[in-house]
Order: C-alpha cells, then sequence, then structure tokens
C-alpha cells in the first residue's frame, strides 16, 4: 500500500465507493442501508442554506484506488459522522483511524461552533470509538436496516453532552 491520500468526495467515485460498501456488508452494514447512504451521497449535492446544514465527505485513496469514505454533517454545536469505511481488504492498517481523525479535523476547522461529534454506530465498531475518546449515550436494539443495535457515542470538546437521538435530527 502506498501512502494513503483523502480527497473531496465527488460523483465519479460512487461506484468504486459502492464496492467499498458491500465488501463491509454482514459486520458492518446491512445490504438494505445502500440506498440510505445513496440519500447521503445525494444529499451532498444541496446548497447548505437550503437545509440548515452543512455536509462534506472525504475519499480515501491508495494510489488510485478509492478505498473509502467519510461523511460528516453538522448543524449549530452538533457534528455526526456519517458513512465511514475503509475497503474491508484494507482493515487493521490504522485507515480507519486516519479517517476518523481527518474528519475530527476538518470538522474544527470547518465548524468552528461545533461542540460536540456524534457517532451513530453498531456494536462491533463501538470499541474502536471509545479507544478514540468517544463515549457511549444510547442504544437501541434492532434499528440498522431492523438488524443490528444502534450505538450511540459522543466526542465533547467541553463537559456538556449535546447527544440528541437519530430521530431528532
Amino acid at each position: 500500500m502506498s501512502s494513503p491520500t483523502l480527497h473531496p468526495y465527488n460523483r465519479s467515485h460512487l461506484t468504486h465507493l459502492e464496492g467499498v460498501f458491500h465488501s463491509n456488508v454482514g459486520v458492518w452494514f446491512a445490504e438494505n442501508e445502500l440506498p440510505d447512504f445513496h440519500h447521503f451521497l445525494d444529499s451532498l449535492d444541496e446548497p447548505a442554506e437550503s437545509s440548515n446544514y452543512l455536509r462534506f465527505a472525504d475519499t480515501v485513496f491508495d494510489g488510485d484506488q478509492i478505498i473509502g469514505f467519510g461523511g460528516i454533517v453538522a448543524r449549530g454545536e452538533l457534528s455526526e459522522l456519517s458513512w465511514g469505511m475503509i475497503h474491508s481488504s484494507y482493515h487493521k492498517q490504522g485507515l480507519g483511524r486516519l479517517l476518523l481523525e481527518h474528519r475530527v479535523r476538518r470538522t474544527k476547522d470547518e465548524c468552528p461552533s461545533v461542540k460536540s461529534i456524534l457517532s451513530q454506530t453498531s456494536p462491533a465498531a463501538s470499541g474502536f470509538f471509545q479507544k478514540h475518546g468517544f463515549v457511549e449515550c444510547l442504544r437501541q436494539p434492532l434499528y440498522w436496516g431492523g438488524e443490528t443495535e444502534l450505538v450511540g457515542m459522543e466526542l465533547s470538546f467541553d463537559t456538556v453532552s449535546r447527544y440528541q437521538h437519530p430521530d431528532a435530527w
């Protein structure tokens, strides 16, 4: 693997990102979540003023090969990580950490009003987020695709918890 790079998402990445998504079905995603992923990607084209949210996303490359993706949605004091994924053949190489650290840094740089970053994840990924300072705030059974438990986590830049149930957004 060459040194990974991150570039802003654009529509030409879509087909390759579907492959990244499918490589993670069964452990990290359910197949029936693919339309939700497409909806998020489509939302990146919406102007921020029309939705009151700032959305941005980056694609992870190994040379010219697309191997990952991560998005962010921010509004006011809250930001939420969206659709973080690394192709399964690249797992356990530090790329998830690289992508998470990039998204946290980008949130701080581009959204200075943000006080907390939320992650709505699965039990399989919650330990990863805990290692990076996130605190568990919520569990809801059978949330993701009607199959997997939701674990709500928060990385707070101060002492006030701002976690909101995902349906509140």
